[in-house]
Protein backbone atom coordinates (compact mmCIF):
# COMPACT_ATOMS: atom_id res chain seq x y z
CA UNK A 1 0.00 0.00 0.00
CA UNK A 2 1.24 3.23 -0.57
CA UNK A 3 0.81 5.79 1.74
CA UNK A 4 1.77 9.39 1.45
CA UNK A 5 2.43 12.16 4.54
CA UNK A 6 2.38 16.01 4.17
CA UNK A 7 4.78 17.72 6.43
CA UNK A 8 3.19 21.26 7.69
CA UNK A 9 6.47 22.45 9.18
CA UNK A 10 8.94 23.99 7.36
CA UNK A 11 12.03 22.90 9.87
CA UNK A 12 10.62 19.37 9.53
CA UNK A 13 10.22 19.02 5.49
CA UNK A 14 13.90 20.88 5.06
CA UNK A 15 15.32 18.08 7.00
CA UNK A 16 13.39 15.58 4.85
CA UNK A 17 14.38 17.04 1.83
CA UNK A 18 17.97 17.74 3.10
CA UNK A 19 18.12 13.99 3.88
CA UNK A 20 16.54 12.57 0.51
CA UNK A 21 19.47 15.06 -1.49
CA UNK A 22 22.20 13.22 0.03
CA UNK A 23 20.84 9.62 0.12
CA UNK A 24 21.05 9.66 -3.71
CA UNK A 25 24.23 10.64 -3.17
CA UNK A 26 24.95 8.09 -0.72
CA UNK A 27 26.47 4.30 -0.04
CA UNK A 28 24.30 2.22 2.14
CA UNK A 29 24.09 -1.13 3.55
CA UNK A 30 20.92 -3.42 3.30
CA UNK A 31 20.73 -6.31 5.81
CA UNK A 32 17.85 -9.38 5.26
CA UNK A 33 16.62 -12.00 7.59
CA UNK A 34 17.17 -13.24 10.82
CA UNK A 35 20.63 -14.22 10.73
CA UNK A 36 21.54 -10.28 9.73
CA UNK A 37 18.84 -8.61 11.75
CA UNK A 38 20.78 -10.18 15.13
CA UNK A 39 24.20 -9.15 13.28
CA UNK A 40 23.11 -5.86 13.14
CA UNK A 41 22.39 -5.23 16.44
CA UNK A 42 24.95 -7.00 17.74
CA UNK A 43 26.89 -4.26 16.16
CA UNK A 44 25.55 -1.17 17.32
CA UNK A 45 26.97 -0.68 20.58
CA UNK A 46 30.37 -1.02 18.59
CA UNK A 47 29.63 1.38 16.61
CA UNK A 48 28.91 3.99 19.17
CA UNK A 49 31.60 5.88 20.84
CA UNK A 50 31.71 5.33 25.07
CA UNK A 51 29.60 7.78 26.63
CA UNK A 52 27.60 8.19 23.27
CA UNK A 53 24.21 8.25 22.70
CA UNK A 54 21.58 5.77 20.82
CA UNK A 55 18.01 7.62 19.48
CA UNK A 56 15.36 5.08 18.21
CA UNK A 57 11.61 6.06 17.25
CA UNK A 58 8.81 4.53 15.65
CA UNK A 59 9.64 0.93 17.25
CA UNK A 60 6.25 -0.65 16.26
CA UNK A 61 4.81 -3.84 18.57
CA UNK A 62 5.98 -6.10 15.81
CA UNK A 63 9.50 -5.61 17.25
CA UNK A 64 8.24 -7.36 20.38
CA UNK A 65 9.24 -10.63 18.92
CA UNK A 66 13.40 -9.64 18.75
CA UNK A 67 13.43 -8.35 22.21
CA UNK A 68 15.87 -10.42 23.29
CA UNK A 69 17.94 -8.85 20.72
CA UNK A 70 17.42 -5.42 21.78
CA UNK A 71 17.84 -6.60 25.38
CA UNK A 72 21.24 -7.88 24.77
CA UNK A 73 22.38 -4.76 22.85
CA UNK A 74 20.74 -2.72 25.85
CA UNK A 75 23.46 -4.71 28.06
CA UNK A 76 26.04 -4.13 26.14
CA UNK A 77 25.29 0.07 25.65
CA UNK A 78 24.90 -0.04 29.57
CA UNK A 79 28.31 -1.38 30.06
CA UNK A 80 29.53 1.32 27.17
CA UNK A 81 27.76 4.08 29.56
CA UNK A 82 25.99 4.85 26.02
CA UNK A 83 22.50 7.30 26.88
CA UNK A 84 19.92 5.54 25.08
CA UNK A 85 16.09 7.60 24.17
CA UNK A 86 13.77 5.27 22.64
CA UNK A 87 10.02 6.16 21.76
CA UNK A 88 7.56 3.26 21.19
CA UNK A 89 4.41 2.80 19.87
CA UNK A 90 2.45 2.58 22.52
CA UNK A 91 1.55 -1.40 21.84
CA UNK A 92 4.83 -1.99 21.95
CA UNK A 93 4.21 -3.39 25.91
CA UNK A 94 7.08 -6.06 25.98
CA UNK A 95 9.66 -3.68 24.92
CA UNK A 96 8.68 -1.09 27.25
CA UNK A 97 9.17 -2.72 30.48
CA UNK A 98 12.05 -4.63 29.76
CA UNK A 99 13.78 -1.10 29.35
CA UNK A 100 12.93 -0.11 32.86
CA UNK A 101 15.84 -2.69 33.88
CA UNK A 102 18.43 -0.27 33.14
CA UNK A 103 19.25 2.97 34.14
CA UNK A 104 20.71 4.44 30.79
CA UNK A 105 17.30 4.56 28.79
CA UNK A 106 14.44 6.57 28.67
CA UNK A 107 11.45 5.82 26.72
CA UNK A 108 8.65 7.71 25.30
CA UNK A 109 5.02 6.54 23.67
CA UNK A 110 3.01 7.68 20.57
CA UNK A 111 -0.50 6.25 19.91
CA UNK A 112 -0.60 3.96 17.13
CA UNK A 113 -1.98 6.55 14.90
CA UNK A 114 1.21 8.05 14.41
CA UNK A 115 3.51 5.64 13.77
CA UNK A 116 4.53 3.73 10.90
CA UNK A 117 5.60 -0.04 10.44
CA UNK A 118 9.25 0.94 10.44
CA UNK A 119 11.46 1.86 13.14
CA UNK A 120 13.90 4.52 13.11
CA UNK A 121 17.71 3.78 14.80
CA UNK A 122 20.31 6.67 15.16
CA UNK A 123 23.49 6.79 16.34
CA UNK A 124 26.92 8.26 15.84
CA UNK A 125 27.09 8.71 11.94
CA UNK A 126 24.55 6.04 11.14
CA UNK A 127 21.08 5.77 10.27
CA UNK A 128 18.92 2.23 9.95
CA UNK A 129 15.59 1.89 8.88
CA UNK A 130 14.26 -1.38 10.16
CA UNK A 131 11.60 -3.24 9.13
CA UNK A 132 10.09 -5.53 11.09
CA UNK A 133 7.93 -8.62 9.17
CA UNK A 134 8.12 -12.52 8.31
CA UNK A 135 12.14 -11.33 6.50
CA UNK A 136 12.77 -8.94 8.40
CA UNK A 137 15.06 -6.17 6.56
CA UNK A 138 17.93 -3.28 7.99
CA UNK A 139 18.41 -0.50 5.56
CA UNK A 140 21.99 1.45 7.10
CA UNK A 141 22.92 4.82 6.00
CA UNK A 142 26.18 6.37 6.94
CA UNK A 143 25.94 10.03 6.76
CA UNK A 144 26.78 12.68 9.10
CA UNK A 145 24.03 14.79 7.39
CA UNK A 146 21.70 12.04 7.00
CA UNK A 147 21.93 11.10 10.85
CA UNK A 148 22.14 14.81 11.96
CA UNK A 149 18.56 15.65 9.93
CA UNK A 150 17.33 12.64 11.49
CA UNK A 151 18.40 13.43 14.66
CA UNK A 152 16.49 16.76 14.39
CA UNK A 153 13.90 15.09 13.85
CA UNK A 154 14.01 12.75 16.74
CA UNK A 155 14.71 15.64 18.70
CA UNK A 156 10.68 17.02 17.59
CA UNK A 157 9.02 13.92 17.61
CA UNK A 158 11.04 13.53 21.57
CA UNK A 159 8.83 17.16 22.71
CA UNK A 160 5.42 15.72 21.18
CA UNK A 161 6.04 11.95 22.82
CA UNK A 162 4.53 11.52 26.46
Amino acid sequence: ALTTVMIENAELASAYKKHFETVWRQESVVFKGMKEMKEFFSSIPDAIKKGGEYLAFGVPPSADKYASLFVKMMEKMEKKHIKQRVIFDERAVKQITDCKKFSLIQTKTMPQKYMSPAETDVYGDYVAIILFGDEPQVFVIKNKEIAMSFKQYFEIMWKIAK
